[in-house]
């Protein structure tokens, strides 16, 4: 019996990618992905983002690639954890992504899922 619970399958990655916020880029990596959102990877420079006042959200855009498809979203941060003394992950939940790229994200994680 599987304990797993997330709405949408997640899929192992080691993609490049940039995180947009406030005029600032980043450079990641996006380290797993699914139709509902992304873990992302960057440098000790993530530990820095801080949550704004009001709203108490944050809003990001993540640019990256996905086999021939570049892709570009908007996302909200739902946790921010320090992975090693270097690392920092970010959760990200997609609020909105072109039709095109959402296929994309579906046939990658269709033609990567393994199921058990």
């Amino acid at each position: 019996m599987s304990s797993e619970r997330r709405l949408h399958p997640r899929i192992n990655t080691d993609l490049p990618g940039e995180l947009e916020l406030s005029g600032n880029t980043y450079d990641i990596r996006v380290v797993n992905l699914s139709l509902g959102g992304f873990l992302v990877e960057g440098g000790s420079e993530l530990a820095q983002l801080q949550y704004p006042a009001e709203p108490a959200v944050m809003e990001v855009d993540l640019h990256f690639g996905l086999e021939d498809t570049p892709l570009h979203c908007r996302c909200r941060v739902v946790y921010k954890r320090r992975q090693s003394y270097s690392q920092i992950g970010l959760g990200l939940r997609i609020l909105s992504l072109a039709s095109a790229a959402e296929e994309a994200i579906r046939e990658f994680v269709d033609d990567n899922l393994v199921v058990y």
